[in-house]
């Protein structure tokens, strides 16, 4: 009787193991920490898995085994490790792992969230990028996923391969300053830091699974499955307790910021300007007179000091050399700088040393969004006929919706309706409409380009159409102006080509837009001529436009009123 009351002890008792790791394995944390979706993991390296099937309950069975059997691979999964310590003891702990002990040295005090801004000259980066940046006592560290690419990609292939899972998302620990250097003097594009509100025990856990998951791969696609999904389910791995981070199915890196802000988990947001908006934002601050004197030095390479030595104030000298300093430093990263201008550097950076100047820290905290996280918009107008427009995705130049997105546009599914004559009727239908056209000027001459496909009303004929089309946009003073050639084809009933112009000219603050718009077109073996005027204002998250235009010899006048959601 005594024995079969131990034995039937010893059966209940493995029997319960049993139970205990059939619910670890489905907990939501085993999931999180495997990037478990739909069966199966995100994660397509092989060491990524301690067992052959790589489901959530062989997974677990082999990692337990091995943190009592092997210390090599007991190191490589200090999350997993962490986690299951709660509920199991080990052979091993991380206490001899070398590599992880020397990252988690560097002591790492608090995490931010990295968005930066689109790139001038590539119309994919509209929706921007994000990462995290991990606050060090040693380094600062980026802890960045993205899409691994060829060099020069064409923009269309960029974005077909991208939507249809040709690229791998690469997970990668590499020191911030390369990656502020990459985007802020390379790139152009500015920083906004948000820190993220976490614990010193939600610091560790992010910290233990980022040292996992570096350098290893994910399938990438474009609409879900980018850096801002990716890092939102590493974000997750913080908190122990489901926080219910949700994601759409399209998901942009605008998104992923305004999820954080509900769940009150963004404390602070600071901004860092590129080092191109640095050197404008110099160089609009200089006089008349200031502005002369380094135009005869960066343009007509004059001789430095004896230009500087028409300026009486030291002041303004300083300005001039700071300015001038950070106008070389442009050409440098771009490797456009001449041998001509290497003596003329050099000066500079002589003055610059002498006048003990420093380079200006621009980085400044905000008490606002400057992004918004409302993608699509819908709105309502009236001309000659009644009519309405949906656009499912994403910006136009002319919303002023956001704080920077300015000279750019990324339209998807942009539809306008007409009721005419008791007739409903499609006027034009945008699948896609990309435009990048950055801010040119006598130092930096940068080429903007416009690609859109579609459908149209045009003259009471409906055809196919695609634009491509390049140009350039200055400003004198606060006015721009903008101006691209275009061509491409129509089709209606037979297949044509087509070619056009388009001049702007336009006053554009934060709050409003003035604009003046012709536009020549070969329609039809024949040019028709279009003029438009447009007068835009903000009011929340919505605008309101008046416009007159002209048509060959139609006009109108109108009203449009356009919400964002």
């Amino acid at each position: 009787m005594f024995r079969l009351l131990i034995f039937f002890l010893i059966y209940q008792k493995l029997f319960s193991a049993e139970v205990d790791l059939e619910s670890l394995a489905e907990k939501h944390y085993w999931k999180k920490l495997l990037h478990f979706e739909n069966g199966k993991s995100l994660i397509v390296n092989k060491n990524f898995f301690l067992s052959k099937t790589g489901n959530l309950k062989d997974e677990l069975i082999a990692t337990i085994k091995i943190f009592n059997s092997n210390q090599e691979k007991t190191c490589q999964f200090p999350a997993r490790y962490k986690w299951l310590s709660q509920f199991l003891t080990f052979k091993y702990n991380l206490s001899k792992c070398e590599e992880f002990q020397e990252f988690i040295s560097n002591n790492f005090k608090s995490i931010s969230l990295v968005f930066a801004s689109s790139r001038f000259d590539n119309p994919a980066t509209l929706f921007g990028h994000i990462f995290f940046k991990l606050h060090s006592e040693k380094i600062d560290l980026a802890f960045n996923y993205s899409a691994k690419t060829p060099d020069n990609e064409n923009n269309l292939l960029y974005i077909f391969n991208g939507w249809t899972g040709k690229y791998l998302g690469y997970f990668q620990v590499l020191p911030y300053s390369l990656k502020e250097t990459e985007y802020k003097n390379i790139e152009y594009r500015n920083l906004i830091e948000y820190k993220l509100n976490l614990s010193a025990d939600e610091v560790k856990l992010l910290i233990y699974h980022i040292f996992e998951i570096k350098n290893l791969s994910e399938k990438y696609y474009f609409p879900n499955r980018n850096c801002a999904s990716e890092l939102l389910k590493v974000l997750e791995l913080a908190f122990y307790k489901n926080r219910n981070l949700k994601i759409n199915n399209f998901i942009f890196p605008i998104d992923i910021i305004h999820i954080l802000q509900q769940q009150k988990i963004i404390s602070d947001i600071q901004i860092s300007f590129s080092l191109m908006k640095d050197f404008f934002n110099l160089y609009n601050q200089l006089n008349q007179n200031e502005k002369k004197i380094l135009d005869n030095i960066l343009q007509e390479h004059k001789f430095v000091f004896d230009e500087l030595n028409k300026l009486q104030n030291k002041k303004s000298k300083k300005k001039v050399v700071l300015t001038g300093i950070l106008y070389y430093k442009i050409l440098g990263f771009s490797n456009k700088l001449k041998q001509r201008d290497n003596f003329t550097y050099i000066k500079l950076v002589q003055l610059f040393t002498k006048f003990n100047l420093s380079m200006p820290n621009t980085t400044k905290k905000i008490n606002f969004q400057p992004l918004n996280y409302r993608k699509s918009s819908f709105g309502i107008g009236v001309d000659k006929y009644f009519y309405f427009k949906y656009r499912f995705l994403y910006r136009n130049r002319n919303d002023l919706i956001d704080e920077i997105f300015q000279n750019g546009s990324m339209e998807f599914l942009n539809f306008k309706i007409t009721l005419q004559n008791e007739k409903v009727l499609l006027e034009k239908f945008i699948l896609l409409n990309i435009e990048a056209f950055p801010k040119s000027n006598k130092f930096f001459r940068q080429t903007g380009k416009k690609m859109e496909i579609g459908f149209k009303r045009f003259l009471n004929q409906d055809y196919f159409y695609t634009d491509i089309g390049l140009g350039y946009n200055t400003n004198l003073n606060k006015i721009g102006f903008l101006n691209f050639i275009y061509g491409g084809i129509y089709f209606n009933n037979i297949l044509q080509l087509k070619i056009g112009f388009h001049s702007e000219i336009y006053y554009k603050t934060f709050q409003k837009i003035f604009n003046l718009q012709f536009e020549l077109e070969e329609f039809q073996n024949s040019f028709i001529d279009i003029f438009r005027a447009e007068y835009l204002i903000k009011i929340g998250n919505s605008n309101i436009k008046f416009y007159w235009k002209k048509i060959q010899d139609n006009y109108y006048s109108g009203i449009f009123y356009n919400f964002f959601f």
